[in-house]
């Protein structure tokens, strides 16, 4: 989101350009079985949903998975989130390995592009910005031929963007 709103729910990021927030999902449901549908716990089930079936779910709402143990995946998926991928790297190396060592390579690449997008994340910290701070910064550089200007838009200490332009006859 752009605005964030007083409403009790939780925002994360922002992250930076070449990271898109589908990204971001990908890799929280790849390492973090948290369930995804909108059945209520408790309600009574004959089954567990195709979630559960293909690993991406430990299913709570059947009670395979005890409340504390379920605890845990999802404060580590929001640890995730607040920029602690330390776990989510071993996680998804480990997944790599696996795939690797029963030779199933097509998966095990796709984990490897994945640790690629775990690295454009730990990029992302750039600057201790004061959660106060709000403004927009310029920097502009020449040799006498072209040029290059740079904008910088920082919002309550969070880098919204930057936008670089190019410049010819920049005298």
């Amino acid at each position: 989101t752009r605005k964030l709103k007083n409403d009790g729910a939780r925002y994360f990021g922002p992250y930076i350009s070449g990271v898109s927030a589908k990204d971001v999902l990908n890799l929280l449901n790849l390492a973090f079985p948290v369930r995804k549908c909108k059945e209520k716990i408790g309600k009574k089930r004959t089954r567990a949903c195709l979630n559960y079936s293909i690993g991406l779910c430990k299913a709570p709402c059947m009670g395979y998975i005890s409340k504390e143990d379920y605890r845990k995946i999802v404060d580590d998926a929001i640890d995730f989130l607040k920029g602690n991928d330390q776990q989510i790297e071993s996680i998804i190396k480990q997944k790599m390995e696996n795939y690797a060592s029963v030779e199933n390579f097509e998966k095990a690449m796709e984990m490897r592009d994945d640790l690629k997008i775990i690295k454009k994340l730990k990029e992302k910290v750039v600057a201790n910005i004061p959660k106060d701070l709000s403004l927009d910064a310029f920097a502009y550089v020449t040799d006498g031929e072209a040029g290059a200007v740079c904008v910088l838009t920082l919002r309550s200490g969070k880098i919204l963007g930057a936008q670089d332009f190019s410049l010819y006859d920049a005298n």
